[in-house]
């Protein structure tokens, strides 16, 4: 009975110590063979990329179509989304390092291929300016809304209706737009995923663990074009020792190690990104408890 007695309050004492680091932390053995656990903090980054290829008659678009084009091809990076997770293991070889752990996952809508080309009737071997070819992609494109228009109200086409109608209806539409890009340019949008592992270190709140730039997207924390993409870890709840002291020594004690209760934050720059709630055991503590002896 008096064994019953004393496992329950050592395992008592035990939930108790556990808890006051945080809610349901575990507290894993040391046995001099094992190596210290170490906790992983896992951040994603979503990254949206915008492309803009300027169209090889882009500067006589307003001349001939009245609208105004891009000149210039450009890219433009942005950060729409972004996630953090840790996990916990036996190993701590990566220790402070910070290592991107995934590629690419790219989804494209539009693109960004080589521009149509518009087939010029030449009535002699005289070699047409560009801004002639462009006079001449741009009545291609009045004739073909013309032709639309005719289809549809019946001016033109007489034999052409049904499934013909439509499918002619989408050709000119298809023709028509490759021919304005030649003006307006081309736009696509894709998404790319990247994915960091960072390992805490002792004494080091604040690690880089990539650089973020609007013309470059996620780079190298090497690479000083961006600014900073960084992880803030502090801990909030230390984790010490039960201040019950014991009357009577105790034999034989057992070590533990209680991981620290910690805030992740996620920067980009000044801006906050994500806050995370982690128990990281490279910044705990260790102690001991007492083991009964079983007579």
């Amino acid at each position: 009975m008096n064994r019953l007695i004393t496992l329950v309050l050592l395992t008592a004492s035990v939930i108790f110590t556990n808890t006051s680091y945080g809610q349901g932390s575990p507290m894993i053995k040391l046995d001099g063979i094992n190596v210290v656990p170490t906790t992983v903090v896992t951040a994603t980054f979503t990254v949206k990329k915008e492309s803009v290829r300027s169209g090889p008659y882009a500067r006589f678009s307003q001349k001939f179509l009245g609208v105004i084009a891009p000149l210039t091809d450009k890219d433009i990076y942005t950060i729409v989304d972004s996630h953090m997770s840790y996990v916990s293991g036996e190993t701590n070889s990566q220790l402070g390092s910070c290592i991107a752990v995934s590629s690419f996952d790219n989804l494209a809508t539009g693109s960004v291929e080589a521009f149509s080309k518009v087939t010029e009737d030449r009535l002699s071997s005289l070699v047409t300016s560009p801004e002639e070819m462009a006079r001449n992609a741009a009545k291609m494109i009045f004739s073909l809304r013309k032709s639309r228009v005719d289809l549809i109200t019946g001016e033109a086409g007489e034999n052409v209706f049904n499934g013909g109608l439509q499918y002619a209806l989408i050709e000119i539409d298809k023709l028509e737009k490759e021919i304005i890009a030649l003006f307006i340019g081309k736009h696509m949008v894709s998404f790319e995923t990247k994915t960091f592992d960072i390992v805490p270190e002792q004494g080091k709140n604040t690690a880089i663990i990539a650089r973020f730039s609007t013309t470059t997207g996620i780079v190298s924390e090497s690479d000083m074009s961006g600014q900073p993409i960084a992880l803030n870890v502090q801990i909030v709840d230390e984790p010490v020792e039960t201040s019950s002291k014991r009357k009577k020594s105790v034999k034989n004690t057992q070590e533990f190690l209680v991981p620290a209760q910690t805030v992740c934050q996620l920067f980009n720059g000044n801006d906050m990104l994500r806050k995370l709630d982690a128990q990281i055991y490279q910044l705990g503590r260790k102690i001991n408890l007492p083991i009964p002896e079983i007579k």
